[in-house]
């Protein structure tokens, strides 16, 4: 019996040792093919590296631009300052670094890169459009229809309305969330976006002081009262009312909102 113990326990520790070596040779198995699979990788890596890279036929002779001409000069600068010029092979540079670059402008909304083999680099550039002016922190700015402040007018057009009233202190963001800033906004874009008033009602300026109303002045001098309410249809009969008001000769200061109705005189 005792002989039998001996010979169980003999076993026992000859398995355990065993599994040890088994356990431990896989173990080491696995840290070699993890190395193996990084020495690989970097292998690979510098392989391609050195054959994109290092290839003169991938360097640049064509850089075409898209976009906003009168800036054209100031994304090239933009773009050499992250080592993108004539002659750059087309792989030296990763295009997370132009982007965040170009996307620091706060009048640039998106930029789209790509890589025309084998020697040209075609960019994109889209800027946010500026659809009025407004006054934050005491200087004006250009604002887009979401909201967004930038210093360049990025419009063909050079009579944007005025966002009059805005009085709160920039929180150093590009963006403006003002509730009543963007009513006036969608107000803008309402009559950009609606044929009849974009020819008849030319907005020159809009006073968001007013607690129930916009106060809106024309191109014309024409000074109405809008209210905050449904304010499609609202445009609309105003537009309507004014060129009545005209077409019979009467001359037209203000607009006011009188129940359910607007009045001229």
């Amino acid at each position: 019996m005792k002989s039998n113990k001996l010979k169980n326990k003999r076993k026992t520790k000859a398995e355990k040792f065993i599994w040890y070596r088994r356990g431990l040779s896989v173990l080491l198995l696995i840290i070699f093919l993890i190395f193996l699979s990084i020495f690989l990788a970097k292998g690979v890596k510098w392989t391609i590296d050195q054959f994109f890279k290092s290839n003169p036929k991938f360097e640049i002779q064509f850089i075409y631009y898209e976009g906003n001409k009168f800036r054209e000069n100031r994304y090239r600068e933009d773009l050499s300052s992250v080592g993108v010029t004539n002659g750059a092979n087309l792989f030296s540079f990763k295009f997370k670094d132009i982007e965040k670059k170009i996307n620091s402008l706060s009048y640039v909304e998106k930029i789209i890169l790509q890589r025309d083999l084998p020697n040209a680099l075609r960019i994109k550039v889209i800027e946010r459009d500026a659809v009025a002016k407004i006054v934050v922190d005491r200087k004006i700015k250009f604002i887009d229809k979401n909201g967004y402040i930038f210093s360049i007018n990025t419009s063909l057009n050079q009579n944007l309305p005025n966002i009059y009233g805005f009085n709160k202190p920039s929180d150093g963001k590009n963006k403006l969330n003002d509730n009543e800033v963007i009513q006036a906004l969608n107000l803008i874009e309402i009559c950009k976006n609606n044929d009849f008033l974009f020819k008849n009602f030319k907005i020159k300026r809009i006073d968001i002081n007013k607690r129930d109303y916009f106060l809106i002045k024309l191109s014309n001098d024409i000074s109405i009262e809008l209210p905050k309410t449904n304010v499609k249809k609202k445009l609309q009969d105003a537009c309507s009312t004014i060129i009545i008001a005209q077409g019979r000769g009467q001359k037209i200061n203000n607009l006011k909102y009188r129940k359910d109705k607007f009045i001229a005189d």
